[in-house]
């Protein structure tokens, strides 16, 4: 099958187009990647036919990349990594790794100012989420104007506005952490369905779950390939935080679930936090999640069949033609995870834990 037309545009971080970039002719590798909710996008590999010693300049280390479709959409933003010339006797080549756009917020500390130590009293986690958006800015001002991220609507790069208020202020203290492990402690302090990712163009998502399906999936029609694995691995029931000095400790269980798997816990120190709303919302997080079985759901759907690049991580869906007198899918499930290759798109549902009570009285409901 041909290799589809994708567009790989080169700039440096500037965001000024690189002239002397690649040529798509010169492309042997596939593009393929993936994406996934409080991650990002992932790393891809590209292998372009040039000579060790003579390759374009657009091939070089912290330039950025734009990967359009063949419909011209853009669906992967990522800068290089590593370049590596190779010869051997078969054949000479350059290989390039581009790290997705999170991988920006690994390299850097959160701060105030010039301080590690970043003191958050009575905010909602949202600005935890906006101050390491603005940092990174402040490190990588493009002279176009236009940042790598952001949360301002860019034409045919960026939605916008896309970072939402939790509506819950928390205390909480944190301490020499990456921006990466910063933002990943305000979802956890957000509670509930909360969920970050850095999209296809750059913008910043932070939200709760959708609700309302974005895309229907027709088994024998979309779908080419099912995986389902049902467990109680990693149910907790019972979930004890610490916080404050001296240390006290908020509890948040569920009896229902206790009764039917019986008693499961889960322990966490609390220890960057005075406040006990902050510490509630950790262990509620952990009981809403946790407290059912969970479903493992994997879809492999044939690209084509359906529009495979408007499937996105973080975007919900639902499953139909299957035999409903036994649960197994919810009707707005989230997708966790979706890699892209040139014809299959694998689409990983976020653990579905369907509710104990409401998944015996929809089987007594379909007898």
């Amino acid at each position: 099958m041909p290799r589809k037309p994708y567009d790989i545009q080169f700039f440096d971080k500037d965001m000024v187009r690189i002239g002397n970039a690649p040529s798509p002719h010169n492309l042997i590798s596939d593009v393929s990647f993936s994406e996934q909710i409080n991650r990002g996008q992932s790393n891809i590999k590209l292998e372009y036919s040039y000579s060790f010693d003579d390759y374009p300049q657009g091939l070089k280390e912290f330039n950025f990349v734009r990967i359009y479709d063949s419909k011209a959409r853009l669906i992967y933003t990522g800068f290089v990594s590593q370049v590596s010339p190779q010869l051997s006797s078969r054949k000479e080549s350059v290989s390039v790794e581009v790290l997705g756009l999170a991988s920006l917020f690994s390299q850097m500390l959160y701060k105030d100012g010039s301080s590690v130590e970043v003191a958050k009293v009575g905010i909602d986690p949202s600005v935890v989420i906006t101050e390491c958006i603005l940092q990174l800015q402040t490190e990588y001002p493009p002279a176009s104007g236009t940042q790598w991220v952001g949360t301002d609507p860019v034409t045919g790069i960026r939605t916008g506005s896309q970072v939402g208020s939790v509506g819950t202020n928390i205390d909480y203290t944190f301490s020499r952490q990456t921006m990466i492990k910063a933002i990943n402690q305000a979802v956890e302090l957000a509670g509930g369905n909360w969920f970050w990712m850095i999209d296809k163009g750059g913008d910043f998502i932070f939200k709760e779950k959708p609700t309302s399906p974005a895309h229907e999936f027709v088994i024998g029609k979309h779908i080419i390939d099912l995986d389902i694995t049902r467990s109680v691995e990693r149910v907790k029931n019972h979930c004890t935080v610490t916080y404050g000095d001296p240390e006290a400790i908020v509890v948040s269980e569920d009896l229902v679930s206790q009764a039917l798997y019986g008693l499961r816990e889960e322990y966490q120190s609390g220890k960057s936090t005075d406040d006990s709303v902050a510490a509630q919302q950790i262990a509620d997080k952990v009981i809403a999640e946790s407290k059912d079985p969970e479903t493992s759901i994997v879809l492999r759907i044939q690209n084509g069949a359906y529009d495979g690049e408007t499937i996105r991580a973080g975007d919900t869906c639902k499953i139909k033609n299957y035999n409903k007198t036994f649960p197994i899918f919810t009707e707005n499930m989230l997708i966790h995870k979706v890699s892209y290759t040139q014809n299959i798109v694998t689409i990983e549902l976020e653990s579905v834990r369907l509710d104990a009570i409401d998944s015996i009285t929809r089987l007594v409901q379909n007898i």
